[in-house]
């Protein structure tokens, strides 16, 4: 029992199943050159039937002409030439020379047939045996080497978010302390009534000497008049 299982291995298996399918082939080759010769033997044998029975009827057919000539020679009569064989005709052609199998070939429609003269046949046929029984499962290989280091990431800076919303009001901060005293202010002097090109204004005289004029509707005062003569 030792050796069987010695011998049963991977490599013998497959050589194994190589010497198997060699043999099918032998076999299926030997079986369609059997079938071959066995119709050619029938043809052969169909022809020398009919060889037989054509020289049969040639001999039943001289018979009776010889026959017949008795009877015409007794009474007086001329006789009928008897057949002869014909002249031998023309020798045919030399036939095509036989064509043998190269190699028989297994696929996946059966059985193609190689001749020796180039002609491949595809004879058919299942050819194929049946299917094996799944393998064990092969042990876990050894672990592969680490990987090389990725390349160093890139740093990038992403954009401003959007500015967020004002937050709430702080409380009111301390009072300031005191300004300083302001410049003297400017007060109207006096008033008076002008006439401009719009026609009359007001006309402010203000204390640091200057002057505006307002637009409105006034009276001015009267122009002194010369002291009438007497």
């Amino acid at each position: 029992m030792t050796r069987f299982r010695k011998w049963f291995t991977q490599s013998n298996i497959i050589i194994a199943v190589a010497v198997a399918c060699l043999v099918a082939v032998a076999i299926a080759f030997y079986g369609s050159n059997t079938a071959a010769m066995a119709d050619k033997d029938d043809t052969i044998h169909v022809q020398r039937e009919r060889i037989s029975t054509l020289l049969q009827q040639n001999g039943d057919l001289s018979d009776a002409i010889a026959q017949a000539n008795g009877k015409l020679q007794a009474n007086g009569l001329p006789t009928v030439a008897a057949p002869t064989e014909g002249a031998a005709g023309p020798a045919g052609s030399n036939g095509h020379d036989g064509r043998g199998v190269a190699f028989t070939l297994c696929t996946a429609t059966g059985w193609a047939i190689t001749y020796t003269d180039g002609e491949t046949e595809n004879a058919g046929g299942d050819c194929t045996g049946a299917t094996g029984k799944t393998g064990a499962t092969g042990s876990a290989g050894a672990a592969g080497a680490p990987g090389k280091d990725g390349a160093d990431g890139v740093s990038v800076t992403g954009p401003a978010g959007a500015a967020g919303p004002a937050g709430p009001a702080g409380a009111p901060g301390p009072a300031g302390a005191d300004g300083a005293d302001g410049k003297d202010g400017t007060g109207v002097a006096s008033v008076s009534c002008v006439i401009n090109d719009a026609g009359t204004a007001f006309r402010f005289t203000l204390t640091d000497g200057s002057t505006q004029d307002v637009d409105g509707t006034c009276t001015p005062d009267p122009e002194p008049t010369g002291t009438p003569a007497p």
